[in-house]
């Protein structure tokens, strides 16, 4: 049954090219390599009835998308490697926060400088489990926490996850340069492991507390 509706899919994308707004709601684990061809699509929600784990590399074509919302989606565990393509985007609504710590972001993503959303940053993955040496651990999270540098249009609230490791606080936030954030009208949230630091995305940085 999935698999008729992925070529259902797969057949409808040749066909509704002109579409502007998909919201897709069938029981389908794969979404087909042809959602490329929707080249005029600017929003595309992802319903919870939906159970695909990763974007094809051909959605990375949408060059006119502006929201991707796949807040509903539990399963999710990949964002595509070539999302840096994607130069319009100004919206990725993700699930509950606390549950992308697992997910992995792709390098790149900070060439999107017209994100307004991005709830959560995950700078974390499975090489923190598979015993990497500390230093080039460290180096790595701080080369992606770069990637946040020129993302000055973010507003609402920012986490910042899978900062273990990472030991000086203020060179965390230099890296990121939230001091850049002035959209940020919530906190940016910095969670340690067992513990969050709270960033306050203003022209004057607010005290530094762990809780």
């Amino acid at each position: 049954m999935n698999y008729q509706y992925e070529i259902l899919l797969s057949n409808s994308f040749h066909h509704f090219i002109c579409l502007r707004t998909l919201i897709l709601d069938c029981p389908i684990k794969k979404l087909p390599n042809a959602v490329e061809n929707l080249i005029h699509l600017r929003c595309l929600h992802i319903s919870d009835n939906v159970k695909i784990v990763e974007l094809p590399e051909t959605f990375c074509n949408l060059c006119n998308l502006q929201t991707l919302n796949i807040e509903n989606i539990k399963c999710f565990k990949k964002l595509p490697q070539k999302m840096s393509k994607l130069i319009n985007l100004r919206h990725i609504i993700f699930p509950d926060v606390y549950y992308w710590g697992n997910v992995v972001f792709p390098k790149g993503i900070g060439k999107l400088i017209g994100l307004r959303t991005l709830s959560v940053f995950n700078i974390g993955d499975k090489d923190d489990r598979e015993g990497s040496k500390l230093g080039e651990l460290v180096y790595q999270k701080k080369k992606k926490l770069g990637e946040l540098k020129n993302l000055n249009q973010l507003q609402g609230t920012l986490i910042i996850k899978g900062l273990e490791n990472v030991v000086d606080v203020s060179e965390a936030q230099n890296n990121a340069q939230l001091k850049e954030k002035t959209h940020l009208r919530g906190k940016v949230l910095m969670e340690y492991g067992s513990g969050i630091c709270p960033f306050q995305a203003s022209p004057v940085l607010s005290s530094k507390q762990t809780i």
